[in-house]
């Protein structure tokens, strides 16, 4: 299950740096905020699978190198359903640079949660 983790790592940071890169250019190009539309609930998912199966290592007795590892963890699951809560009534691409900003702090809790072990 260990494994299973380490895989789940590189699909978070896959998909963290992925909505990054679409969310700012729809941002930027003011166009293509349907694809951001669709890339936010996976992201979403890819982080939520993760954070449950880092739960379930720990249940299993697999041990983290911090405390701070939950911390991460969770706030990488909250991160871009929080952004898409605030942005819900913002225009498209207002709401592609909040997505963006989400993105890049997620790709900061994937290099944290790496870093805590």
């Amino acid at each position: 299950m260990t494994e299973l983790h380490a895989l789940g790592a590189v699909a978070s940071l896959v998909a963290a740096g992925g909505l990054l890169l679409l969310s700012a250019a729809a941002g930027a190009l003011d166009r293509g905020h349907q694809w951001v539309s669709r890339a936010a609930p996976v992201a979403t998912a890819v982080f939520a699978l993760q954070a449950g199966i880092g739960l379930v290592v720990m249940v299993g007795g697999g041990a983290f190198g911090e405390g701070l590892h939950l911390l991460y963890g969770v706030a990488l699951a909250v991160a871009v359903p929080l952004a898409l809560t605030f942005a819900s009534d913002a225009p498209q691409r207002a709401r592609s640079w909040v997505l963006a900003v989400a993105a890049l702090v997620s790709l900061v809790l994937v290099w944290r949660l790496y870093a805590t072990g």
